[in-house]
């Protein structure tokens, strides 16, 4: 059975016999579990550039400039609103299993706003970011 919440619920017996329901919940809690996952990947896979620019500065005056002209670039500069809301959401979505982990925010309505605002959190502070860096 499908509710307008976007959950699907399932009937069974625990081993008792008493009738159990399991409701699996699809949305913003799946968005924001692919959201952690995506954000982890996507942090894993800018490290060789972030290495390669750190090398680059510290190898004198021109690497440092060659550094800085990289990093003032459209393409790493879009890049690094991507981590931003990498590092951010990763950071959220992860303190929510956490707390889902310690039994904390279990229940649909408290998981399915807890998921809004791990979303929202994250995009705020990527306009953060932007509003520093514009």
């Amino acid at each position: 059975m499908t509710d307008g919440l976007n959950r699907t619920e399932t009937y069974g017996y625990d081993p008792d016999g008493n009738r159990t329901t399991v409701v699996t919940a699809r949305g913003t809690g799946a968005v924001a579990s692919f959201g952690h996952r995506f954000a982890g990947v996507i942090l894993f896979l800018v490290v060789p550039l972030g290495i390669y620019l750190l090398d680059l500065s510290v190898q004198g005056p021109d690497g440092y400039a060659r550094a800085a002209a990289l990093w003032h670039s459209v393409p790493v500069r879009l890049l690094s609103i991507a981590v931003v809301w990498s590092l951010a959401h990763h950071l959220f979505a992860g303190l929510r299993f956490l707390l889902i982990d310690m039994d904390v925010g279990v229940d649909r309505r408290r998981a399915h706003h807890s998921a809004w605002a791990v979303n929202l959190a994250a995009l705020l502070v990527v306009l953060g970011y932007l509003g520093a860096v514009l």
